[in-house]
């Protein structure tokens, strides 16, 4: 009976190992073998997954931005009463999430950083950013006029820098 072999959960084990890869010694540091070190195979296994280098690295970024949801945009309009107590509660955990408590979220922290600095070289991986940094200010000023109620407080009225 041939082995039933779940492709995203192993493309997922990779890029946490680019992560890892990442972490400890920067994207520049980066290689398939580091990776396949870190992860524990073969370097043809990093390969068969991720046909490049860059192609590795942006899926690492793809995958961080993915992972990094600090909550379900559809919170901030569960609640129709202006300061409830689930808006407050969601404001409150998309403010927290941007700090990094634990040792994983400061691994997080440091590898979603080190993309940052990357993307000043690096279009696609600013572009993926870019839309992660859209994403998350549409979400905390969605979470801020649930709260708030204040429909006339959009970020459009100069408070709010994208």
């Amino acid at each position: 009976m041939p082995k039933i072999v779940d492709h995203a959960q192993r493309r997922t084990e990779i890029v946490h190992a680019l992560w890892q890869v990442i972490y400890l010694k920067g994207i520049d540091g980066v290689s398939f073998r580091s990776v396949a070190e870190a992860a524990g195979i073969s370097v043809g296994r990093v390969q068969h997954y991720f046909p490049s280098r860059s192609e590795l690295i942006l899926e690492g970024c793809r995958l961080i931005v993915d992972s990094a949801e600090v909550a379900d945009p559809d919170d901030a309009d569960a609640s129709s009463d202006s300061g409830s107590a689930d808006a407050v509660a969601a404001l409150r955990d998309f403010c927290f999430a941007f700090i990094p408590a634990g040792e994983t979220m400061r691994i997080g922290a440091s590898v979603w950083y080190t993309y940052v600095a990357r993307a000043v070289m690096d279009e696609q991986i600013a572009d993926i950013i870019r839309a992660s940094d859209r994403a998350t200010l549409e979400l905390g000023e969605r979470l801020h006029l649930a709260v708030a109620g204040a429909a006339g407080s959009r970020a459009d009225d100069g408070n709010v820098a994208a």
